[in-house]
């Protein structure tokens, strides 16, 4: 093992930042796959820079099954991101990863592990997105205005600049995924990349909701110039604000 080969090996380490912050927020199917995209990767790579095969099984299985498991990273965020409004979303979830689980595997054996493969599962999961948006504004279009004046929120209430920090190194380590397949000379600095990118482009993406144990203050409409009591914050309430993991106040809804 040389030190190129070392890099791809501890760069999976990115990949417990996210899967220790889905065990915090108890999203537990998250959780194990960002567990299984770190044993496998760590397990490949280890495996290709001792001897390419372990276990009895050839050095193109055990690539396969670490690009599988990676791929199937990108639909499993863009579920994350939308905030159901029924109560069998959950099974809805298990039932959507498992056929695009089994999609990626056909899709692997037909295409291999082309660049493009990945590319359209990125578009599919962030036109999900993108509808679940348009389901969002139409929803809250249906609504009967609010007796205190706020504006209606027409997007979800994402921390945007956790989702734009977190989209933008996703498209990144799409990017590097189709550049390592042209650069056989730098693949492993390329790939060591991808694992950090996307990695860290998954944690940012998961913190875009907040958690129930966050704490804020409400504003009271009754008495605007008094801070209001202090409550667990729910991830779509409709006013929180937070900055710094600071406690902070809530501005008047009008001002929102």
């Amino acid at each position: 093992m040389v030190w190129q080969d070392i890099f791809t090996v501890i760069s999976n380490i990115g990949f417990l930042f996210p899967a220790a912050e889905a065990i915090e927020r108890q999203y537990w199917i998250e959780a194990i796959i960002y567990l299984i995209v770190t044993l496998s990767s760590t397990f490949y790579h280890l495996c290709n820079s001792w001897s390419g095969a372990c276990l009895g099984l050839p050095p193109d299985v055990l690539r396969d099954q670490d690009f599988f498991w990676a791929q199937l990273l990108i639909p499993l965020i863009a579920l994350y991101a939308i905030k159901p409004w029924s109560e069998h979303w959950y099974a809805f979830k298990i039932c959507t990863i498992s056929i695009t689980a089994v999609g990626l595997f056909y899709a692997q054996r037909y295409w291999g592990n082309s660049p493009y493969v990945q590319m359209a599962v990125a578009a599919a999961s962030f036109g999900a997105i993108f509808f679940y948006w348009l389901l969002y504004a139409l929803r809250q279009s249906r609504k009967p205005p609010k007796k205190d004046g706020s504006r209606r929120r027409w997007l979800p209430p994402y921390r945007w600049e956790y989702f734009s920090l977190g989209l933008g190194l996703s498209g990144v380590a799409v990017a590097l995924f189709s550049a390592e397949m042209l650069n056989h000379e730098l693949y492993w600095a390329i790939h060591s990349c991808w694992h950090l990118d996307a990695a860290f482009g998954q944690f940012f993406l998961l913190c875009i909701w907040r958690t129930p144990s966050e704490p804020i203050r409400l504003y009271d409409p009754k008495h605007p110039g008094r801070p209001g009591k202090r409550v667990p914050l729910m991830d779509s309430h409709p006013y929180a604000i937070r900055s710094s993991n600071k406690l902070i106040h809530l501005t008047p809804p009008s001002k929102m």
